[in-house]
Order: C-alpha cells, then structure tokens, then sequence
C-alpha cells in the first residue's frame, strides 16, 4: 500500500535490490550506492556534477544503488578505470550497512 511517500519505496529498494537488473542482493552481497558513489569523484577526475544521471538515464536504472555487475556494465566506458575502481572500493556497501531508517526494515 502506498501512503504517499513514494520516495520511501525506492529508498527501501537502495539496500536490497539492484535499481538495473531487480536482483535481490544475497546478504554481505556488495553494491554501490548513487550517493556515495558521488562522493569518491575528485575534481581531478573533471566529471560534471550529473555524470551519474547522464549514463543511467540511457538504461533501465530506477533505483539509487546498483550491483557489482551492473555498476561496471554501465559505466564500462563511461568512467576512468581507476575512477571506477575507487567507487567500487569506497562506496560499496552490503545490506547490513544499512542507516537504520525506521521504515527500512
């Protein structure tokens, strides 16, 4: 049932699904989150501040956090291979790093 606040499905999905392919992250299962994934670009690596808008705007991405898999799918050639590999080092997370929100689970 929604009460309106449909910003709360998706940030429910953010520690249990890929927002890409759906799948259902197995637990310690890691993944990045669009937020952090933010926060590891440096002004060195002269991305515009919508680089992540601007690649998964062209896929089916509707969540706020992807798989290991899909993160290097899409983002393939989009990104410096080191840039990348600091995302994947500094912003990903597993379900039992979860915030706590109230709702979440």
């Amino acid at each position: 049932m929604c009460d309106g606040n449909t910003y709360e499905a998706l940030e429910t999905m953010t520690y249990t699904h890929c927002g890409n392919c759906l799948k259902k992250y197995a637990q310690g299962e890691k993944f990045i989150v669009e937020v952090e994934a933010h926060d590891c670009i440096t002004p060195e690596d002269k991305l515009h501040w919508t680089w992540w808008d601007n690649v998964t705007d062209k896929t089916e991405y509707i969540g706020a956090s992807l798989c290991m898999d899909c993160f290097q799918k899409i983002f393939k050639d989009a990104l410096p291979e080191a840039t990348k590999e600091r995302i994947m080092k500094e912003a990903s997370r597993t379900s039992e790093d979860n915030p706590g929100t109230s709702y979440l689970w």
